[in-house]
């Protein structure tokens, strides 16, 4: 169960992003079952066929797919820097 983000960045670039349930889990605060019950789901769902299709998915929405598993900052090539944990983080700060 991941997490798919549509971003466009202030450039108008389309990225779609692939958020690995534990890395959102740890964010959001689970409790340490949370966090390992998220990690079995990530370990049966991140597999090169599940990946391929989201990379399918990605070109339908005309978008650059990145696996925020494999780096967790995406810099566009305008320079803008998006950061979803520290996006997360914001908002869970807020509250």
């Amino acid at each position: 169960m991941p997490i798919n983000i549509n971003h466009v960045c202030q450039c108008g670039r389309k990225y779609y992003l692939y958020m690995p349930f534990k890395m959102y889990a740890k964010e959001a605060g689970y409790s340490p079952k949370g966090i390992a019950v998220a990690e079995k789901i990530d370990k049966e769902d991140h597999t090169p066929e599940r990946m391929e299709i989201q990379k399918k998915i990605a070109e339908l929405y005309g978008a650059e797919f990145k696996d925020l598993s494999v780096n967790e900052i995406v810099q566009c090539e305008c320079g803008k820097v998006l950061d979803m944990l520290a996006v997360f983080a914001k908002a869970r700060d807020a509250k």
